[in-house]
């Protein structure tokens, strides 16, 4: 919808998913090596800072900025996923329990995000979205970065 609202193409619309996925293709192994040389906080990190810049290329509204956002989008998802899986194999003791739970968490908030943000965005309207979705990715990271702080004293 945020695209046909730029003036991009419905025909185009599954191109951001390949836009997406080819990032995360093409990076994947790069930034699972990263974790392992400069650590999964760095990385995670990077993850938030790149879902902020998706974020926020959606909401300046331009349909080059839009195809940008995926991209970013593709680098969020990937970065955070292999920090995440990084984080459970030196963690965690029964790591296939907790992987599956992790992926269960990851799949149910992603339905119930995709829910809420679909409400919002229909009764408020996309700004609001994207205000509300950058909101929570901030607070995300104030999260993360605080609870590794206390982690680390």
């Amino acid at each position: 919808m945020q695209a046909k609202g730029v003036g991009i193409a419905t025909a185009l619309v599954p191109l951001f998913f390949v836009v997406s996925a080819g990032m995360q293709t093409l990076t994947s192994y790069l930034l699972g090596v990263w974790v392992d040389k400069i650590g999964l906080n760095c990385i995670m990190a990077f993850a938030y800072l790149c879902g902020a810049m998706a974020q926020g290329l959606l909401y300046l509204q331009n349909p080059l900025y839009t195809w940008f956002a995926y991209a970013f989008l593709g680098l969020f998802t990937v970065a955070s996923l292999n920090a995440n899986r990084a984080f459970i194999a030196q963690a965690a003791d029964n790591r296939g329990s907790v992987y599956g739970i992790f992926h269960a968490g990851v799949a149910l908030f992603g339905a119930v995000g995709a829910y809420v943000l679909g409400l919002i965005w229909e009764h408020l309207g996309m700004k609001i979205v994207l205000t509300f979705s950058l909101a929570g990715t901030m607070l995300s990271a104030m999260i993360f970065i605080l609870t590794r702080l206390r982690d680390e004293r």
